[in-house]
């Protein structure tokens, strides 16, 4: 009989509820000050020259809680209207969360990890996938910063040279202000 006691606990044991791995909806709570309508003002430098964008964000979950979705309409520099919706959700393949992007005037896409910075209020986002533009492939690095429950920003750097990520050109900023 005295096997019979280590062979019930073995089984009492394997028998035991085992907490579940989170799931998507619930990784996604850091990123959920996302949620909402936001104004953005985006400046964008190219070379010498520069140009703010101003539009309109509508952020909310989607895909039954695992994504959210990101979608902004905004005027380009001929009047025309453009749309971009970004996707951000967790991959748990990479053990990590990460940004899918589309834009209508882009015929690309770009994918990102998101890693949450050092200072509780940043997110690190770095391109998986480059952008491809005329042949040239872009890649990109940015920090989203969230100023306050009401204000985040976002700013970008791109592989315009040879220098190490920290050293590339900023190509924007965009300031978004969450609206009543």
């Amino acid at each position: 009989m005295t096997g019979a006691l280590p062979l019930a606990l073995s089984i009492a044991l394997v028998s035991l509820p085992t907490p579940a791995a989170p799931d998507t909806a619930d990784r996604l709570r850091p990123l959920h000050f996302l949620i909402g309508t936001w104004a953005t003002a985006d400046s964008f430098v190219a070379g010498q020259s520069s140009r703010v964008e101003r539009g309109v964000r509508r952020c909310a979950l989607t895909l039954q809680r695992t994504y959210i979705e990101c979608v902004t309409t905004a005027p380009k520099r001929d009047g025309a209207s453009r749309e971009y919706r970004f996707y951000f959700t967790w991959d748990e393949s990479r053990k990590e969360h990460t940004l899918l992007q589309f834009w209508s005037d882009y015929p690309g896409y770009s994918q990102s990890s998101l890693r949450p910075a050092a200072d509780g209020r940043s997110w690190d986002v770095r391109n998986i996938t480059p952008v491809v533009r005329d042949g040239i492939e872009r890649r990109s690095w940015a920090t989203i910063t969230l100023d306050s429950p009401d204000r985040f920003v976002w700013r970008g750097r791109a592989n315009t040279s040879d220098q190490p990520p920290d050293r590339w050109d900023f190509v924007f900023q965009e300031v978004s202000t969450r609206m009543p």
